[in-house]
């Protein structure tokens, strides 16, 4: 998840703000620090077509592609709102 954010530009505070959470709570989930959520999980894959399995570490970014309903396009990351 750590290498997907980096080579997507979303800073952990970006993502918080997405998820409306704290970035240090995301830097906690993110460092598996602290266990990701069923709604976090939910929230991803609504947002980015992430798999659980993927942002879990389960599986690869490729598994995670072929079946999600939109292929490879993930929705626009612009929140309308700040810079990362």
């Amino acid at each position: 998840m750590k290498t997907w954010l980096r080579d997507q530009g979303i800073s952990y505070r970006r993502l918080a703000v997405m998820l409306g959470q704290s970035g240090s709570s995301i830097c906690l989930k993110v460092n598996g620090h602290v266990d990701w959520q069923a709604d976090d999980l939910l929230k991803l894959y609504a947002l980015f077509g992430l798999s659980s399995d993927f942002v879990l570490g389960i599986s690869s970014l490729m598994e995670t592609r072929a079946i999600h309903p939109a292929g490879s396009a993930f929705r626009s990351l612009d929140t309308g709102g700040g810079t990362s």
